[in-house]
């Protein structure tokens, strides 16, 4: 998602910052439950606290196909 953003040329709003783990905990709370459903795992392996300049809703809008 953000390589499609970066590669459309887009730039985030001045001084967006989007925390990475928070929007990783919500992603893994709507998709445990497909994931189980389903017979998959999901897993999170740990990582250093991060932030990305983007809003929150670029890394969890969907990519166009």
């Amino acid at each position: 998602m953000l390589l499609g953003f970066a590669r459309a040329g887009a730039r985030p709003e001045p001084g967006a910052r989007a925390e990475v783990r928070p929007v990783i905990d919500d992603l893994m709370v709507e998709l445990v439950p497909v994931a189980v459903e389903l017979g998959a795992e999901l897993r999170v392996d740990p990582f250093a606290p991060c932030a990305v300049a983007a809003s929150p809703g670029v890394l969890t809008a969907s990519s166009p196909t």
